[in-house]
């Protein structure tokens, strides 16, 4: 890293890997890891303040994992656009070295992931845990923002009932907002590896679900409008990411067309957002 004077030095960190699906050998042959620092040997650096990062990786050494980083990144984007309350990314450049040959296995993108803590306490908040919170226990405007963010990225893998790819954040004030992540099971990574649940009966990831709460016109037309009015800013995140395919800039801004193609069309907002609304909770 490189220090308070412009230098760089080496630091001593702890590495081990996590998540779930992507620690199958059979979906991935390189794991995401969990970067543990030591906070007084990060002082003067840019890991200050840190004691942990998730680190996003590549998965497998073909060509277009790499490009998945990048899609789930721009993602993590388009939700810190729509609302500060989502997890902050940061890209990394990794290169992996075998500790006992040295020799240096890959030079691949990485994403680093805000901490969960820290996304809370940027709220002055906690993350609450507990289990069955329910949309009506949830802050109705940003539970809008949310859902509708899934649906607009094609993900269904997202549950605020078990809290699955979602932390609740509590305020002091005891209003809770659910924050989501790990997106590369929607269908704007549209990662290979990806499938939806059999229990929506969709054929693909690519293939929208509505999974938010019902709502009034009013409500949901206030929500529809901020997604409107974000929409040059989210689509300057692929023409402005040098790193980014031609296939995968494409493919990522064709997909949000169809998204905003239904916030254009009554019938389909209709069908969408009000048919398939979920009375309780997901």
């Amino acid at each position: 890293v490189t220090d308070a004077s412009g230098q760089t030095v080496t630091k001593p960190i702890m590495l081990r890997g996590r998540g779930h699906s992507r620690r199958n050998p059979r979906v991935c042959d390189f794991v995401p890891l969990r970067l543990e620092f030591d906070k007084e040997e990060m002082k003067g650096t840019e890991f200050e303040g840190h004691s942990s990062l998730k680190l996003g990786t590549h998965c497998r050494s073909v060509a277009v994992f790499e490009q998945y980083v990048l899609r789930e990144y721009t993602a993590y984007k388009i939700m810190n656009i729509l609302t500060p309350l989502s997890f902050r990314v940061r890209l990394a450049k990794g290169t992996y070295i075998d500790s006992t040959s040295q020799k240096t296995l890959a030079t691949r993108w990485a994403m680093f992931a805000e901490d969960d803590d820290d996304v809370a306490r940027r709220q002055e908040g906690r993350i609450d845990d507990r289990p069955q919170l329910l949309f009506r226990h949830m802050n109705g405007e940003y539970l809008g923002i949310m859902t509708m963010f899934e649906y607009m990225i094609g993900n269904t893998d997202v549950s605020i009932a078990t809290q699955h790819n979602v932390k609740i954040v509590e305020t002091p004030a005891g209003v809770r907002y659910p924050v989501p992540y790990d997106f590369d099971y929607s269908g704007l990574v549209n990662t290979s590896y990806a499938v939806p649940d059999k229990m929506f009966s969709l054929s693909s990831v690519r293939q929208r679900l509505y999974r938010g709460p019902c709502r009034t016109p009013e409500e949901l037309e206030a929500t529809s409008a901020k997604f409107r009015a974000a929409k040059a800013d989210i689509y300057r995140l692929y023409d402005d990411q040098p790193a980014f395919t031609d296939a995968s800039r494409q493919d990522g801004q064709k997909f949000l067309d169809g998204f905003y193609q239904t916030l254009d069309k009554p019938a389909e907002m209709k069908r969408a957002f009000v048919d398939g609304c979920v009375r309780v909770g997901m």
